[in-house]
Parts: C-alpha cells; sequence; structure tokens
C-alpha cells in the first residue's frame, strides 16, 4: 500500500550529490547517516578553461638583476643584491621661523 509521493525506507541504498558550483564536492548518504567531501583548489566552476597569467616583469627597484656568468661561459644568471639602507637626514627640514620685531 504505497502512497504517491512517500519514500519507502530501504537497506543499503546509497544517495550521492555533486555540486555543479565546486567541482569536487559531494555529498553521500546512506540510510541516516552522511559524508560531506570535498576534494579541489577552492576554485569555483569556471565555463572557460583557468590559464595562470604569465609572471610580470622584475620591477627596476627590486634587489634581483640578471648579470654574466663569473665564469665566462656566458650563461645569465639571476644576483639578488640586498639594497644598502640611506643615512638619515639630520637636518631641521622645517623652515626657520621668522622673529617678530
Amino acid at each position: 500500500d504505497r502512497q504517491p509521493g512517500t519514500l519507502q525506507p530501504s537497506v543499503g541504498e546509497v544517495a550521492i550529490v555533486r555540486s555543479l558550483v565546486w567541482p569536487g564536492a559531494a555529498s553521500i548518504a546512506v540510510g541516516k547517516k552522511f559524508l560531506n567531501v570535498y576534494v579541489g583548489h577552492g576554485v569555483k566552476f569556471l565555463s572557460e578553461p583557468f590559464q595562470l597569467a604569465p609572471p610580470q616583469r622584475l620591477q627596476s627597484g627590486s634587489c634581483v638583476s640578471l648579470s654574466e656568468d663569473a665564469e665566462g661561459e656566458g650563461k645569465p644568471t639571476l644576483r639578488c643584491e640586498i639594497p644598502v639602507e640611506q643615512p638619515d637626514l639630520l637636518e631641521d627640514p622645517s623652515p626657520p621661523a621668522e622673529e617678530e620685531e
């Protein structure tokens, strides 16, 4: 005597639901027990394929520079020179106060 729109409990039925927004997210249920699983990179679904942007050029003020190999083989290598701190300004930059007569 099964009525329309009702569910009959069954032994061993498994329900699996996958997210269309978060690829890699799934929920699995067996009876009254359930499990939520996510395996991914934390990126929502994109309609276009994801591509990394190429790295930006080094800024002119950075400590990294390109130099020739010391052995003379002509292979360019990256060198990092730590910038030197400039000395503190010891003069008072404010204009002198005018004296009242």
